[in-house]
């Protein structure tokens, strides 16, 4: 399938995407998945009766999943959100390791 038959959508805050229907998607597969793995695109699959669908690259489900994980957790979600304060504390010459 030529690109020129994709549709790339721009949300406000959201990456670009490509958004192509579902015939679209299952002829042209092999290079919607390489997009998607490659180029790191997300490729949004709409259905006319709902249960859209996406193609995204396996490792980025992968890292959503695990952190999803380690949210779940109140001790490990306070510790990954607080990360970026004790790095820069750290980086200010404020060693505390023990948090």
């Amino acid at each position: 399938m030529p690109i020129s038959e994709w549709r790339r959508c721009c949300k406000a805050g959201q990456q670009v995407e490509i958004e192509t229907t579902y015939s679209q998607a299952r002829e042209g597969l092999k290079g919607l998945m390489g997009r998607a793995m490659q180029d790191r695109e997300d490729v949004m699959v709409p259905r006319h009766k709902g249960g859209d669908g996406a193609l995204v690259a396996a490792d980025e489900i992968t890292g959503l999943l695990e952190t999803a994980n380690l949210l779940c957790s109140a001790a490990y979600a306070e510790r990954l959100l607080t990360a970026p304060h004790r790095q820069s504390q750290r980086a200010l010459g404020h060693w505390d390791w023990g948090t």
